[in-house]
């Protein structure tokens, strides 16, 4: 099949951008063909892939043609050959060249090399930026990032329709090779109610500033780190010797207090305790960039995944998360970020935990125990979340408790596939440990 002569230097020059590595025009020639053979029977294909997956120009340029003629319901070789002032052989000779069997796969394929193609020309665009503005480019690498990720991102939200009969039974594969296989947070009445914790959940822990956020997701870290989990913990509040400090104190049984000397740290006992649980503490992994986004946030999680197979990810907290753009209010930044770390939790399929503050309204009412409108800046926070925590504590208000080990309330608010409830723990406040009683309240 030969292409129409004017065409012949749009596709010297495609090559020349993308070369070999995106060139398979025998997919796209198969993919049109089957579409020009029986367009209704192939119509969902007009939907799923896009003319900018189509790489070579002319059959791009076909492809539009298509999309459009189907959709005013004119499509046929005749019409196609007018419109284009291509000569009709041309389309008969690329209907011969259907290949039998599942269309499937060459869309897949298609759609994969698109991707490619719009990534290379998002590097291609941010390249010409830099060598534009030079020095000045640098202020606008958070920008760089986001639109590279917002490609990918674009690429990766298109997922397949699953007929149930059939995907039930590669489910169950998966399942007998521990593909979907949930992990306890180290706290069984908590396990109780969510049978623990699932891949790319998103579970959200909130409550007033200083009850036991933070705490909590050191805990659940320190628990699993006992069962031999390595997890990431994102600290965009807190640095890392703040953190290391805690963990430490958690890990040992020690206050936190006792790693200060003297407006200094306590070289000796910080030594002895990373001598005496040096595997414990080699299972947690720290970030404390306090300006990172979202970007930043997906790229470690899968090179952590990978490298040192972590089971789960935290992030302390939401509204410090830096936004990929300007927006007009927080609460269209924390709707926008937790939508995003929602997709991630999926992308990697990796339980997320992520930390919220709550609005001073609770601090009004007479019970000042949270409730989920308390959430602050985003109703999206409720929406997204597969599980929310929303802590309390009763000596946070009583200032003339003076008892170093408190209850700490748990109220399971949302779950997404279980019961509601509230779970009491205990919190050694000295060390911010975190263990169960057994007093459980449905």
């Amino acid at each position: 099949m030969s292409y129409p002569q004017n065409s012949l230097p749009d596709i010297r020059s495609i090559n020349g951008i993308y070369g070999n590595l995106l060139q398979n025009t025998d997919a796209e020639k198969n993919l049109i063909a089957h579409i020009l053979l029986d367009p209704y029977k192939y119509s969902w294909i007009l939907s799923e892939v896009s003319t900018s997956d189509i790489i070579d120009p002319v059959l791009s340029l076909v492809y539009a043609k298509i999309q459009e003629l189907f959709l005013e319901n004119r499509l046929n070789v005749i019409t196609l050959s007018n419109e284009l002032n291509y000569q009709v052989s041309f389309f008969t000779d690329l209907m011969s060249l259907a290949q039998p069997g599942s269309i499937d796969e060459t869309v897949r394929i298609i759609k994969k090399r698109g991707c490619l193609k719009r990534i290379l020309d998002t590097i291609s665009e941010i390249t010409d930026t830099i060598r534009e503005e030079k020095e000045k480019s640098l202020d606008r690498v958070s920008e760089f990032q986001n639109k590279l990720y917002s490609v990918i991102a674009a690429a990766d939200n298109t997922h397949q329709v699953y007929n149930l009969y059939d995907y039930t039974e590669t489910f169950l594969d998966d399942v007998s090779r521990h593909k979907h296989e949930r992990i306890s947070m180290g706290y069984p009445c908590l396990d109780k109610f969510t049978s623990g914790i699932g891949n790319g959940e998103l579970i959200l822990i909130a409550s007033r500033p200083s009850v036991g956020k933070t705490a909590l997701c050191l805990n659940i870290m320190r628990k699993m780190a006992e069962i031999g989990y390595p997890t990431l913990f994102f600290s965009i509040e807190m640095n890392i010797v703040m953190v290391l400090s805690r963990i430490l104190a958690m890990v040992s049984g020690r206050s936190i207090s006792d790693f200060v000397k003297q407006n200094s740290y306590n070289v000796e006992l910080i030594n002895e305790v990373r001598s005496a649980y040096s595997n414990l503490l080699s299972k947690f992994f720290i970030c404390d960039n306090p300006q990172i986004v979202a970007s930043q946030v997906q790229n470690l999680i899968l090179q952590y995944k990978r490298r040192f197979h972590i089971k789960a990810v935290f992030l302390d907290y939401i509204q410090l998360l830096t936004p990929f753009r300007k927006y007009s209010g927080k609460v269209d930044e924390v709707s926008e970020n937790i939508r995003i770390l929602k997709l991630i939790a999926r992308e990697t399929g990796l339980p997320f935990f992520v930390v919220s503050q709550l609005n001073r309204n609770v601090e009004s009412r007479n019970d000042k125990r949270p409730v989920l409108s308390d959430l602050r800046d985003s109703g999206a926070l409720e929406q997204e979340a597969d599980v929310i925590y929303l802590l309390y504590r009763e000596d946070y208000y009583s200032r003339n408790v003076s008892s170093e080990q408190v209850d700490l309330e748990v109220n399971i608010a949302k779950n997404r596939n279980g019961p509601l409830g509230t779970v009491i723990l205990t919190f050694h406040k000295p060390s911010n440990i975190i263990e169960e009683v057994e007093e459980v309240v449905i």
